[in-house]
């Protein structure tokens, strides 16, 4: 009975640690590295398949899907009028690896957790641009925490 608990536990602990070196490089270099963010997605694909894992495959890839598809609709209007992407793709990869990781049902507390972050990072850091992969980080850690039962209102 404690293989399951085991692997989930050492899932985690590679997701967690994933999240923490992008942390890390976004913070020192302002880079999220394609090697770690290709890594983080997956990791997500093989943990999916997994028999620890609390979610569908179906689920987690549409949470992929969707937390990419929403981070382009929320960039679209700075890049119609501004002529600049707020995002780079390490940022975009490392958004598809979270979804991937967290699944569909996460997907809204990430969004929140991320923003509230971001703006604090924001406001510490005290510059035009802010490493968009703190907030992302901590907010993916925060959402892997939290378990299933608290999500469903």
């Amino acid at each position: 009975f404690i293989y399951p608990k085991l692997s989930l536990a050492i899932s985690y602990n590679i997701f967690a640690t994933l999240c923490v070196s992008l942390i890390i490089s976004d913070y020192r270099h302002n880079l999220l590295p394609e090697s770690i963010t290709l890594s983080l997605i997956l990791s997500g694909v093989v943990f999916s398949l997994s028999s620890a894992n609390p979610t569908t495959l179906h689920d987690l890839i549409k949470g992929g899907v969707v937390s990419v598809v929403f981070a382009l609709i929320t960039s679209l209007p700075m890049l119609i009028f501004r002529k600049t992407s707020p995002m780079a793709t390490g940022d975009f990869l490392f958004i598809a690896g979270i979804g991937v990781w967290i699944g569909e049902n996460k997907l809204y507390q990430f969004g929140v957790l991320t923003v509230c972050f971001a703006v604090t990072t924001g406001v510490i850091m005290r510059s035009r641009t802010i490493p968009l992969g703190i907030a992302l980080g901590l907010a993916a850690i925060i959402c892997t925490l939290i378990p299933e039962t608290i999500l469903h209102y």
